[in-house]
């Protein structure tokens, strides 16, 4: 992958604001009111004796600590580029304390594009490294932003390098801002106290640290850099109530551990992995999906789909970065979980990877995982069969309502502009109703009025008059309650949308049904994913290499947690048998007995094919032979047809000609006839002409 084009690096004058901008800032800042107020006296038996610093267990591979609170990072290699996380040795309970941090010096990555990073806060005890990225740690970073479950907030502009960076954690229940996290720059308030988010409270709070491209160091204290304006004390002065104290391997003092865990494809592997940790959570796991989500989290290369649980994608990325991971890796004396589901069972690779970890600082312990489960793993993969259930039953669930939403949501607003063009012509029609009705309301009016003056005058009689005036009455009453049955009508329509609008929001509030596990889900022993631990090429080309780790090997311990030491060797077999039945094989190579059969039988076969085609050759010339003697028949009879025919007409001709020689000679004969007969009329005609002339 070629890498992006660079970007020009930052400089310090780009980092600082305008300087009249920042004092002005500074100035503001100076005016507010401290939100915090001074704390009080911690009598030097109540404080802590126990140094506070970075653990190496609570600390990612790259992290380089120093005794006195400098953190640098591994500086070649692939690991150079990814985020280095350090949590410190004491979780915070109770109480008000914070700590600084400042910026030593700024290195160069061998990406580009690969920004430097600090990140400045607290976590839980057991929470990722990678600071700001899960919901059990929350902190500031150098850009002037709060980060809370890979959530940022922006605060302030960038904080300049020279600056010193202090971190605050209110717990005390006896002050206003109890439950907070302040943000200070070179001993200013940045922001106003940040609330703890709710998976925050209640639990030990732990200074953390996570940085990229940057030196730095971290002061617990006692004495503060730049002084807060309000008292308060540092993380090293803190009361021996209101923290709690991690424990720490020593280095000389025991060996760490490294753990195999050799487990067959899809048969629980990273099931069982995920079990162990939360039981564990002191061991390290190097797997491709550890190291993918350091990259990702690292800015090293965005998110992609996997092939497999074993072998993610990036290879050449991955390739490099995990030899450097392995060379950090047997260096410190920690303990891991080396998830490697191929190599691990294969006798080769073990061998491999047993000679990166000496046994003079590891104790290496293979954990074989096959056959049947026990009891207990059985229980926890049936929660997890009914767990990937459920969620795909909630994903198709609500998958369904919100098809089905849309679909109510485009009925209903084509009843709603249906219903608003019925309701703009019923207003139009009130409206001019109401314009009827108040003409006929004034022309009533004038009428009584004329009325009353008639009865005044007496021109009409009063029984008439009383009359048409109750007549006038009965015609306006009529027409109140006309115009009210219609005004009725349009409120029952928009209730009726209110109550659409409320069936709606009944809809919403359904619960995905409960699902449950058919008789044949309960006999499972593992639960399926829908990524496989291997891609189906890489199990085919090394299924049969696969073993279980002996006593010849170099492990300081085989233990087999499921099946014995009798059972699992023969499981395996059988497995293998299976695969072989079923897999596609593509590297197989034949050995001599069979080049030499598939050689004499190639031959054989080249000897058959010369054969059947002399055979085929014959078989052709005999039917193109029997097919020519068919068409000269065929031509020989068709010559004979065309002679007669031929002499048919020819016949035909002669006849036709001599007949043309008969009607000729009888032309000539009445040709001469007539000619005499002209000759004959001719004496007679003159003597007529002459006699007509006489």
């Amino acid at each position: 992958m070629a890498p992006p084009p660079e970007k020009k690096a930052k400089t310090d004058a780009d980092e600082k604001p305008a300087e009249g901008e920042t004092k002005e800032k500074e100035k503001e800042k100076e005016e507010e009111p401290e939100l915090e107020g001074d704390c009080g006296t911690i009598k030097a038996n109540h404080k802590i004796t126990e140094r506070i610093r970075f653990l190496a267990q609570t600390s990612t591979l790259n992290v380089l600590a120093s005794d006195n609170g400098m953190l640098m990072s591994l500086g070649e290699g692939s690991i150079q580029n990814l985020l280095a996380g350090a949590r410190a040795n004491a979780g915070i309970t109770k109480g008000r304390y914070f700590y600084e941090v400042k910026v030593l010096e700024v290195l160069h990555h061998s990406v580009a594009n690969n920004r430097a990073v600090l990140r400045m806060g607290f976590s839980t005890v057991n929470s990722s490294l990678m600071l700001g990225t899960t919901t059990e740690s929350i902190c500031f970073d150098i850009e002037g932003a709060w980060i809370f479950n890979n959530l940022r907030t922006a605060l302030s502009q960038r904080v300049p390098r020279e600056s010193t960076i202090g971190v605050l954690l209110n717990l005390d229940p006896s002050m206003k801002n109890n439950g907070t996290i302040s943000f200070f720059k070179d001993g200013v308030r940045v922001s106003s106290p940040i609330p703890l988010p709710a998976d925050l409270k209640g639990k030990a709070l732990y200074p953390h640290v996570c940085y990229k491209g940057y030196s730095v160091f971290v002061n617990f204290g006692p004495s503060p850099l730049v002084p807060l304006p309000f008292k308060c004390h540092m993380i090293q002065g803190c009361s021996k109530s209101h923290v709690e104290i991690a424990a720490e391997i020593e280095q000389g003092e025991e060996k760490g551990e490294v753990l195999f865990p050799v487990s067959l494809p899809d048969e629980g592997s990273f099931d069982w992995l995920d079990l162990y940790k939360e039981e564990h959570p002191g061991y390290f796991e190097i797997s491709d999906r550890v190291l993918t989500d350091w990259a990702q989290k690292s800015g090293l290369f965005g998110r992609q789909g996997k092939a497999s649980n074993d072998r993610y994608g990036h290879l050449q990325e991955m390739d490099d970065l995990r030899k450097s991971v392995y060379q950090a890796a047997q260096m410190q004396k920690r303990d891991y979980i080396i998830m490697e589901v191929r190599n691990n069972l294969i006798a080769e690779e073990r061998k491999k990877m047993l000679e990166m970890f000496d046994d003079s600082m590891f104790t290496r312990k293979a954990i074989v995982l096959v056959g049947e489960p026990t009891d207990e793993y059985k229980e926890k993969s049936q929660e997890l069969i009914l767990r990937y259930k459920q969620e795909a039953s909630d994903h198709a669930f609500l998958t369904k309502k919100a098809e089905e939403k849309k679909n109510k949501m485009v009925q209903k607003a084509w009843r709603n502009q249906a219903k608003k063009e019925k309701k703009l012509k019923k207003e139009a029609e009130i409206r001019r109703k109401q314009m009827v009705a108040e003409a006929k309301k004034k022309a009533r009016e004038t009428r009584i009025k004329t009325l009353e003056e008639a009865k005044s005058n007496g021109t009409i009689p009063e029984e008439e008059i009383a009359k048409q005036l109750k007549q006038l009455q009965a015609e306006g009453e009529a027409e109140e309650k006309e115009l009210a049955t219609t005004a009725q009508a349009e409120g029952g329509e928009d209730s009726e949308m209110e109550d659409e609008t409320q069936q709606d929001d009944d809809d919403d509030k359904e619960e995905p049904p409960k699902v449950t596990l058919t008789e044949e889900e309960k006999k499972l022993w593992f639960a399926q994913h829908s990524v496989k631990d291997l891609t189906m090429a890489m199990l085919s080309s090394s299924f049969s290499s696969f073993s279980l780790p002996t006593e010849d090997e170099s492990f300081d311990d085989i233990d087999y947690e499921w099946a014995g030491s009798d059972d699992g060797p023969e499981y395996l077999k059988k497995w293998i048998r299976a695969k072989k039945s079923t897999l596609r094989v593509d590297d197989l190579t034949p050995g001599t007995w069979s080049q030499k059969t598939y050689n004499d039988f190639q031959e054989s076969f080249r000897t058959w094919q010369g054969a059947y085609k002399n055979y085929r050759d014959e078989i052709a010339r005999k039917e193109k032979a029997k097919i020519e003697k068919v068409m000269q028949k065929k031509r020989a009879a068709m010559l004979k047809e065309a002679e007669k025919a031929r002499a048919e007409v020819l016949k035909k001709v002669e006849a036709s000609e001599e007949k043309d020689e008969e009607d000729g000679d009888e032309k000539m004969e009445d040709v001469k006839k007539e000619e005499a007969e002209v000759k004959e009329e001719e004496p007679e005609k003159e003597e007529e002409e002459e006699q007509e002339a006489k």
